[in-house]
Parts: structure tokens; sequence; C-alpha cells
């Protein structure tokens, strides 16, 4: 029913074209109608997905593309992901908290470390941007006396934010019983 369902939201598509051709016939291109993804099977399931364009900066092997296998609708950006999400793997994250044999309300898993990480960059590029020199203070010098004696360098706050990449990960588990109760577990693991 899903998949009948773009189906026809791309009719529907084809039918506004229709309706804007009809109140400006210079709107829309003669026979223009809306793409639709090209449909290919795997040994995962069927694929429908748009190629990116010859021109077009990215690498080739990137297709947006919807998988439907199963159960499952998977939205990717390419085959190799695709393919990786709908292979069965042991879970290596959260073990000891999340128990993937039990019936799950909720598992989540965030290594904030990771994430504050992933951000140094851009906050560095962000304050190179912003400040001349990252050894010049970034305190405005209109601040009260009292905070005359200290120096902030924009190397100061990167030093700071660099320990932020040290946070540990969180995982949490939240299963269902059969009387309908349900148990929270969370664990903190601090970065090695």
């Amino acid at each position: 029913m899903f998949q009948s369902g773009f189906e026809d939201l791309f009719g529907l598509c084809d039918e506004i074209v229709e309706m804007i051709r009809k109140q400006d016939p210079n709107a829309v291109p003669a026979g223009y109608s809306i793409p639709r993804p090209t449909q290919t099977t795997s040994a995962q399931g069927e694929k429908f997905g748009y190629p990116i364009p010859a021109d077009c900066p990215v690498p080739k092997d990137m297709m947006p593309q919807m998988l439907f296998s199963g159960e499952f609708a998977v939205g990717t950006y390419s085959d190799k992901q695709a393919e990786a999400l709908m292979t069965s793997t042991p879970l290596k994250i959260g073990q000891g908290v999340i128990d993937p044999s039990a019936k799950q309300a909720n598992a989540s898993y965030v290594d904030f470390g990771r994430l504050f990480q992933f951000a140094s960059p851009w906050l560095r590029y962000a304050m190179s941007q912003s400040m001349e020199n990252l050894n010049d203070s970034v305190l405005d010098p209109s601040m009260p006396e009292d905070f005359a004696n200290y120096e902030l360098t924009g190397n100061d706050v990167l030093a700071m934010y660099g320990v932020l990449g040290q946070i540990g990960d969180l995982s949490s588990s939240t299963t269902s019983n059969s009387s309908g109760g349900t148990v929270t577990r969370s664990v903190y693991r601090q970065t090695k």
C-alpha cells in the first residue's frame, strides 16, 4: 500500500502540472511530466531511486533511493548504504543495556563525545572567520573592570571545547513486560 501510495502521488503531481499548464501554457515545457524513479531488484528487495546526473559533481555511486524489503522501507543515499542497513549484524553499541531479543518500547544510544568531536572543525572554522587571530581575546573590551584581569582567547575556547570530546556515551533501553509495565535502564560510559 505504501508503494502504491507513491505511484498515486506521482499521478497527482502530473495532474498539478497539467493544471498549471492550462493556466499558463508557457509555465511548464510541453511534454514534461514528473520524472519517475528507476526501479531495480536486488537480493535485499526492490529499489526505487534517482541516479545522479552525469554533470553533477557528487560521487556517482550515490543515488537517493527507497528500498522496499519485506516489512521494511528504507530511505538511503546509495546502494552501499541500503545493503548495509538491510544486512543483519550483531549489536555493538549499548551492550549490557539494550537487549535486541527483548520487546523494545525504546532503545537509544548517543555518543556525546563524538558529536562534539564532529562539530569541532566547524567551530574552529566559524571562529577563524569571525576573528583575525585566534590568540586574540574573545571578551568584549567594554566589559566591567572586574573582568579586566581575565584573558580568554579563541584558542582557549577551542581548547575548552576539545575537552567536551571526552564526554562518554549513553545507552538506554525501555522494555515492555506481559502485564503492560515498562522498565527503563540507562548506562553512561566514560570515554577511555
